[in-house]
This record gives C-alpha cells, sequence and structure tokens, in this order.
C-alpha cells in the first residue's frame, strides 16, 4: 500500500529548481572567470606601468637644459600618457638622496661632504615599445640629448613581460573562451532536458488549435525569469566572494574598479536570461514540429 503522504510527480511538471541550480552554477564560473581576467589585465598594465627609463643628467645641469630635455621628452610617441598626461618625473638630487637614505637607513653624510647623486628624470613607456630592441634604441636616442649624463632601464621585467606575461595572459584568455563555450553548451542542454519533459504538453496545446505563438509565450516569459533569476544569484554569490577576498587582501582591493565588476555581473544577468530564452525557443520549436511517433 502506497504512503499516504507520497505525491505523484505530475506528468509534464517542470523541473524549475534543478534548472535554475545549474544555470547559477555555470554562470556563477563563468562571472568569476571574467573576473579573473580583468584582474589579470589590470595586473598586467600595472607591470607595464612600472617599465620606466631612467634619465641621469650631469652635474650642476641648469633649470633651462632641464626644461628644454623635458620638452624634447614629452612630445615623443614612446611616452606613456595616463589620462592625457605624460608619464615624465623629475627627482632632484635631494630628493634622491632623502629616498636613499630613507630605504637603505645608511646615511652617506656621514661618508662624503657632498652628495653623489644626480639629478634624474623618468619616463613612462607607451605599451607598444615595450620591448628589449625598441628600448636599447630609445636609450640610444636619449643618450644623444644634451645634458644626459647615462641612460637605464630594468631589462630583467622588460625580458619578463615580453616572455612570461604576455603568454599566460594569452593561455588564460584560450581557457575562458573555451570555459565560455562550454557554459553555453551546458546551459542550453539543461533546458533541453527540462523541456523534454513537457513535449507531450506542448503537443496537446497544438492539438487543442493554440498557435504557436501562444504556445511559446509562457515557456518563453518562464524562461526569462528562470534566467534573471539564475543570473541574480550567480552575482550575489560572486559578490560576497569578492568580499571576502578583498577583507583578506587590500592589494586585490586596490586593483578593484567598481564600474568593471558591475559590468561583468550585468554580462552574467544577460547571459543567462539569453541563453534560457534561445535554448527555450528553440526546443520548444523542434517539438512543435515533430510527430507523434517522434515525440515517443
Amino acid at each position: 500500500m502506497l504512503n499516504k503522504n507520497y505525491k505523484k510527480k505530475k506528468l509534464g511538471s517542470y523541473p524549475i529548481i534543478s534548472v535554475v541550480i545549474s544555470t547559477t552554477s555555470a554562470l556563477f564560473v563563468s562571472g568569476l572567470l571574467g573576473i579573473l581576467l580583468l584582474h589579470t589585465n589590470k595586473i598586467s598594465d600595472i607591470i607595464r606601468d612600472n617599465v620606466k627609463i631612467f634619465i641621469y643628467l650631469n652635474k650642476n645641469i641648469s633649470k633651462e637644459n632641464i626644461e628644454e630635455i623635458n620638452n624634447k621628452l614629452k612630445n615623443q610617441k614612446f611616452i606613456l600618457k595616463k589620462r592625457r598626461k605624460p608619464l615624465i618625473k623629475f627627482i632632484s638630487k635631494e630628493d634622491a638622496a632623502k629616498s636613499f637614505i630613507k630605504e637603505t637607513g645608511e646615511n652617506f653624510w656621514e661618508v662624503v661632504e657632498t652628495n653623489p647623486l644626480r639629478d634624474m628624470i623618468t619616463i613612462g613607456i607607451n605599451y607598444d615599445f615595450q620591448t628589449k630592441e625598441v628600448l636599447e634604441a630609445i636609450k640610444r636616442r636619449i643618450e644623444k640629448i644634451e645634458g644626459v649624463y647615462e641612460v637605464n632601464y630594468a631589462k630583467n621585467l622588460t625580458i619578463y613581460i615580453n616572455k612570461n606575461l604576455t603568454k599566460a595572459r594569452n593561455i588564460l584568455w584560450f581557457f575562458g573562451l573555451l570555459l565560455f563555450l562550454t557554459v553555453i553548451i551546458l546551459i542550453n542542454n539543461t533546458i533541453k532536458l527540462a523541456l523534454y519533459s513537457q513535449r507531450f504538453l506542448i503537443r496537446s496545446m497544438q492539438l487543442v488549435g493554440a498557435y504557436p505563438s501562444f504556445i511559446k509565450r509562457p515557456f518563453l516569459i518562464r524562461a526569462t525569469i528562470t534566467g534573471l533569476c539564475s543570473g541574480m544569484l550567480a552575482s550575489i554569490l560572486i559578490l560576497l566572494i569578492l568580499e571576502y577576498t578583498n577583507i583578506k587582501s587590500e592589494a586585490l582591493a586596490r586593483i578593484q574598479e567598481p564600474k568593471e565588476v558591475f559590468t561583468c555581473l550585468f554580462f552574467v544577468i544577460s547571459l543567462g536570461i539569453i541563453i534560457d530564452v534561445l535554448g527555450t525557443y528553440i526546443s520548444v520549436n523542434k517539438y512543435l514540429k515533430m510527430s507523434l511517433d517522434e515525440l515517443y
């Protein structure tokens, strides 16, 4: 004898909970990857911003000569610009001495009477010019300017960027695209399996004379709602993860830009709605065109 509390599953019932859970999981992974790619680009830009050329000037150089060198540099194409301003900074030998003593804890004034350091200009280099060969050419070009004593740059950092950072970012983008396609296929298959249980309900509506547009409407509305709910749930989970990582790491919090994060979350929600609606539309269309024998 059957248990009275047992409820028989209704024929053609839509497994909405499993659809929402599956879609949310897929969107959550996709959204996390999107945030990771944003952070990777931001970290890459920060590292590239630190590729600088250090220009050491002649001793006892005049202010007019320094201004002349500065004017020659700021109009060059290889100078990196942030907010339309060239990244050129003049550091006097006095400021350099204070910085050296602060960083090393060694006071060279106890040994020498005159400042051994030189006035210096640092320049940021445009990303397109950050190759070893181009930087060497820029170095030779700057050394020919009157008043310049020596030019140096971090060669090891340049080699690291050219060989490792770019390669790592390309690999990450490749796997990101692969995962994105996998997420689309996973959500689409989930929708197909869910609608498979409702194929006879679709045929029943068709047999009583309902127009295809009338049959599709409730399914598409439900797909929009489930896609929206899944996207919002995934976004909430991503925000919780980001909040936790920000508490644990101040460095990650500093490189995050709210505008980019919310753009990514908007994409996650939109992706959930689009894939759910499109998958539902295609599946319902397929069952409308099937014969009764094919439905079995």
